[in-house]
């Protein structure tokens, strides 16, 4: 690729990711109010979209032509055509030898446009023509600008990479006892599973964060020296860092801002990038409970006094005086949503920009009409100059027949401007839709506007509709090819062609890859056929699917036919799948199974029960997910008969599945497995008698909850206790209170306030005193919850916690009580040292009421289903 292409690339990838960046930014001012972990994401995957434009942009099969204004190019002095008026008595001039230049074929239009009454085209002569044109040297010139520019960036990173490395060289390891164990501790609260390399370095004027691979956290040489709440602040910010792979993203945002130094608009999304990481960090700490005016004066005063700051600039500065203050109004703002993101968040955040950037890489400015001079400039001429000049004049007849001549010569596939079909300016058309619609799902995703499951669900509906669109995927000369080497003679293209055409999960190939999977006299290529009708996800493809698992001697070939048709979910396939549960191989009865699990039909359960029974333990325990899946009472004694299954995995799935069901007559069959000798069982008895949520499971809930050795046990029946809502457990929970396990403890204080009978338990009011602040938490929302006149000394008390979140849970519960104290605490409030309770205290006198924080209660636990298989086909 020439000089002038790659700038050809590269400005018309700056012109479409400012587009991008537009986007990003609108994302993260609409999510203003959100986390910043949101913000940060948006940012993050505007630059690592701005990467991919280029990459996307000469890989792409399609573009979608958008019209743009006629430029004027600039031709080299040597191919610049001179203007010669023509008229009726204007002679001819005389042909002199010119010099040779070669040049492309000019479009129809160009041409007729060229030829057009009234104006020659004449061949500059070669003694005319300069020695040297400046205007050949401009691309090479603009190509030197931009290597010096992006060398210097990527040598300023580069050196501070250096910097870094040089630093932990000379730096001494953190080793004492408290510091590996504040390492140990924190590294595995944020996920990390092992601790860090932690240095400390008189060079260091603040925390840092730096590496990849193996990361490193350095601290100034006074870090001995800190208060036991710095400590924990400034482990659990950095730590966040390397969670986060902060230091990865830096590393590519610098490449970004090397590639396009010369877009302004590319630095100012890599400072924003830079700060929202860093606010995400802040939000780590808070959320970890630290209050939010300790953490602003731990930060003011490391800002002091590293006075001005020099860092390496590939490493991750705690304290920074230049974003100090935005940080600082953020960690003391009030109600601000400091949650990480949930999986679909992300999904539907990375699902814009993914499917944003396809489309927008595919645009291809298209010129205008220009006007006659600016053709003959800028066009070159389809002649070659060094035959003869251009004749002085043609007829109407004969323009037009060079027009048609011109025209014929075009591709088969390529249709003239004038003659496009309306499918054509569909493609051109068709991103725009699903753009819009991810684009919005995205942000009432990250806005919390949707549940996690209507992101999903949304996100699943346009992708789809997206990638199968009929016009989108890939153009039809494309899809021609490839159906076409499905009949090549060689096995290897037909394979690669099935593989290609699932890739692309067009329907258009359903047709076909079922002719395929019905007659190719290869397995392998039959096999890549149904893995790809997998894929593709149409119904259509069900019954050459369903003859293929019937009696293809192929045994990998029924297993992915098997695989294709629980992909599609056609209740059409039921039959087909019922009998091959009957095959000789093991795989395609599992495969089979697994596939009716899918399709969730009743009318598989049948066939279902007799697998219950199979010889085969892992087929035993795939029947039972199934039949959870299908979620059908008539399940019930082939699920019970599998509670006495001589495989303990199967009898955890069997009772994972009655708990699915939710019908009562589980609960008997349920209750002779309260008993088990598997933890990981009885734990699975206590979830599902609280999905069925009878009051028959109330005194063998207790049981477990008073009895059971297990903590996880008797913290999953405290909760089913909780869904059951009956006040036959209050003793019992009330009891519980005072569990050995934290999390028992919080459970019940979690199930007491959602039964909400008064009085409270005695228990419940001791429990303020725990010395577990997430129990103290939960303990002044269930008492809020059950509204009992007799907790307002309790609650009183706790106005004086330590713990912001448990004074203001017990100031809401005293509000809801009626009881004067709370007003009282209100104005008390307006004295207090941290600002953010000022803030909450004036706003509630001001508005007459309080914006609580939302009530913290335990999750509900979570079944563990049946893992999905993998696909066989590929």
């Amino acid at each position: 690729m020439g000089t002038t292409a790659v700038l050809s690339v590269l400005l018309g990838s700056a012109v479409k990711g400012s587009a991008l960046l537009g986007l990003a930014a609108l994302a993260a001012l609409w999510l203003k109010r959100g986390s910043a972990a949101s913000r940060h994401l948006a940012w993050q995957l505007g630059l690592f979209g701005l990467l991919a434009l280029p990459v996307v942009t000469l890989v792409q099969p399609f573009q979608w032509e958008v019209p743009a204004l006629p430029a004027i190019a600039v031709a080299p002095a040597a191919q610049v055509a001179a203007l010669t008026p023509i008229g009726d008595s204007a002679p001819a001039p005389a042909p002199r030898a010119a010099r040779r230049v070669d040049l492309a074929p000019a479009s129809p239009d160009a041409a007729r446009e060229a030829q057009g009454p009234g104006v020659a085209v004449a061949a500059i002569p070669a003694d005319d023509a300069p020695a040297i044109s400046w205007q050949s040297r401009v691309p090479a010139w603009l190509g030197a600008m931009w290597l010096l520019g992006a060398a210097a960036v990527l040598a300023r990173f580069g050196v501070g990479l250096l910097v870094a490395r040089w630093y932990a060289r000379h730096s001494t390891p953190l080793d004492a006892v408290e510091w590996a164990s504040l390492n140990e501790t924190m590294s595995f609260a944020v996920g990390l599973g092992h601790p860090v390399r932690l240095l400390k370095s008189a060079r260091a004027a603040t925390p840092m964060t730096f590496g990849i691979l193996h990361p490193v956290v350095l601290l100034p040489a006074d870090a001995d020296d800190w208060p036991e709440d710095r400590r924990r602040i400034v482990m659990l910010h950095e730590l966040a860092h390397v969670h986060r792979l902060d230091s990865l993203t830096q590393c590519l945002t610098q490449l970004a801002c090397a590639v396009y130094w010369f877009n302004p608009l590319v630095w100012m999304a890599a400072r924003r990038l830079r700060a929202e990481a860093e606010r995400a960090c802040d939000d780590w700490v808070l959320r970890a409970g630290m209050r939010a005016s300790t953490y602003a004066e731990h930060l003011l005063d490391m800002v002091k006094t590293i006075g001005r700051l020099h860092t390496p600039a590939a490493a991750l500065p705690m304290a920074q005086r230049s974003t100090f203050e935005g940080r600082l109004l953020a960690i003391l703002e009030p109600g601000l949503d400091r949650n990480g993101l949930t999986r679909a968040q992300a999904v539907a955040l990375t699902a814009v920009i993914a499917i944003v950037v396809v489309p927008l890489a595919a645009v291809t400015p298209v010129r205008t009409a220009p006007r006659a001079a600016e053709a003959l400039v800028g066009a070159p001429s389809p002649v070659d100059t060094a035959a003869a000049p251009l004749p002085a004049a043609q007829s109407a007849t004969e323009r037009e027949a060079a027009a048609t001549a011109a025209r014929s010569n075009a591709p088969a596939d390529v249709p003239a401007p004038d003659q496009a079909p309306e499918a054509a300016l569909e493609l051109r058309r068709a991103p725009a839709s699903f753009i819009g619609r991810i684009a919005r799902t995205a942000i009432d995703a990250v806005s919390g506007a949707l549940s996690d499951k209507a992101v999903e669900t949304t996100i699943r509906e346009a992708v789809h509709h997206a990638t199968s669109d009929t016009q989108r995927t890939i153009s039809p000369a494309m899809l021609e090819a490839l159906i076409g080497a499905l009949g090549d003679s060689e096995v290897d293209v037909r394979k690669n062609a099935a593989q290609a055409l699932g890739n692309q999960e067009d329907p258009r190939a359903v047709d076909a890859l079922s002719r395929t999977l019905q007659q190719d006299q290869d397995a392998a290529t039959r096999r890549m056929a149904g893995w790809a009708l997998g894929q593709i996800e149409d119904s259509r493809a069900v019954p050459a699917l369903s003859a293929a698992l019937a009696k293809d001697a192929d045994v990998e070939v029924r297993r992915t036919a098997a695989w294709a048709l629980g992909q599609i979910e056609s209740a059409t396939a039921i039959d087909a799948l019922t009998t091959a549960m009957k095959d000789a191989d093991q795989e395609v009865r599992s495969q089979s199974v697994w596939a009716l699990g899918q399709i969730e039909d009743a009318r598989a359960v049948p066939a279902l029960t007799t697998a219950v029974g199979d010889a085969d333990a892992r087929i035993r325990k795939m029947a039972v997910w199934a039949l959870g899946e299908i979620e059908d009472r008539a399940a019930v004694p082939a699920l019970t008969a599998a509670l006495k299954d001589a495989d303990e995995a199967v009898r955890e799935q069997a009772v994972w599945a009655l708990g699915q069901i939710e019908v009562p007559e589980a609960v008997d069959p349920l209750l002779t497995m309260a008993n088990d000798r598997s933890d990981a069982t009885r734990k699975q008895v206590a979830w599902a008698l609280g999905q069925i949520e009878s009051s028959r499971a109330v005194e063998p809930l207790t049981r477990m909850l008073q009895q059971d050795a297990s903590s996880d046990v008797r913290r999953q029946a405290a909760w089913a206790l909780g869904q059951i809502e009956d006040a036959a457990a209050i003793p019992a929970l009330g009891a519980a209170l005072k569990d050995a396990s934290p999390g028992v403890r919080r459970q019940a204080a979690w199930a007491l306030g959602q039964i909400e009978r008064r009085p409270a338990p005695p228990q419940l009011l001791e429990a303020l005193k725990d010395d577990d602040v997430e129990m103290r938490r939960t303990v002044v929302w269930a008492l809020g919850q059950i509204e009992d006149p007799n907790a307002a000394a309790a609650l009183r008390g706790a106005l004086a916690d330590a713990d912001r979140q448990v004074k203001t849970g017990a100031l809401r519960a005293l509000v809801a009580l009626g009881d004067e104290a709370a007003y009282d605490a209100l104005a008390e409030m307006l004295k207090d040292p941290d600002p953010e309770m000022r803030k909450m205290a004036a706003q509630a006198m001001g508005r007459g009421g309080m914006r609580w924080p939302s009530p913290r209660p335990q999750p509900q636990p979570q079944p563990r289903p049946q893992p999905r298989p993998r696909p066989n086909g590929a």
